[in-house]
């Protein structure tokens, strides 16, 4: 074999190799993606679960009494509409570990920043009580796992869907805020826990109420992906 046969026949031996270096990281990156969309779809399938068990009157309140049990429940929106909350707007749930220590529930003002996490934190009573018990019971894997519950009174949203020419468009402007209603806090339940404004779905006792639950994190391949899940409860 003569030494132009050789540096083809290495040439071609590269090029296989990178090739299939390629398809493997490509599958690699398919498999963790499939993944991520199978835990997040369990994420959201968990939280409806709940939404639908729960009684509807205890949906998004503050109760203290319950060691903070309806605080996986809160109308934690993606585009906050009440800022004027003391409290500030109430954020997603997630996996971050708290980096203060967490006091007891006597404190409920101070406890009320633990209540977000999806993975279970204890306040510091004497026994433990859980004040975050979340979805789920161990870490996803998942980077910058976000999940949101949002909640919309049906026969405002009804009325605003029957005139829409582009139902699909009209959807998106209203869970964003923007367009044509932008500004239009009638369409949903306030976000704000702090009194004022407090959401009380007990006091809808013949309408239907909207839930929107949303699920944002970054992907193993880079992108930021969003998956929702819409159902309506009533009394």
């Amino acid at each position: 074999m003569s030494l132009i046969e050789v540096l083809i026949s290495v040439a071609i031996l590269a090029t296989v190799l990178t090739v299939l270096a390629g398809n493997v990281f490509t599958l690699s990156v398919v498999r963790q993606v499939a993944k991520e969309e199978a835990i997040v779809q369990e994420v959201l399938t968990n939280l409806i679960e709940r939404v639908q068990g729960e009684n509807l009157a205890n949906l998004g309140s503050r109760n203290s009494s319950q060691s903070h049990l309806n605080a996986w429940s809160w109308h934690r929106r993606v585009q906050p509409r009440w800022p004027e909350t003391t409290l500030g707007v109430i954020p997603p749930m997630t996996e971050e570990t708290p980096t203060a220590p967490v006091p007891a529930i006597a404190d409920d003002t101070n406890v009320q920043p633990f209540t977000n996490y999806l993975l279970p934190v204890y306040d510091s009573s004497v026994p433990p009580r859980l004040i975050s018990p979340g979805l789920l019971a161990q870490r996803s894997g998942i980077r910058d796992l976000r999940v949101y519950l949002e909640y919309y009174r049906q026969n405002v949203i009804l009325s605003a869907m029957l005139d829409a020419t582009e139902p699909h468009r009209t959807w998106k402007e209203i869970t964003e805020g923007t367009g044509a209603y932008a500004g239009r806090n009638d369409l949903l339940y306030p976000d704000d826990l702090d009194g004022d404004n407090a959401m009380n779905l007990a006091q809808e006792t013949n309408a239907a109420v909207i839930i929107r639950a949303v699920v944002i994190w970054t992907s193993r391949d880079g992108g930021i992906r969003t998956r929702e899940l819409t159902l309506a409860r009533r009394q």
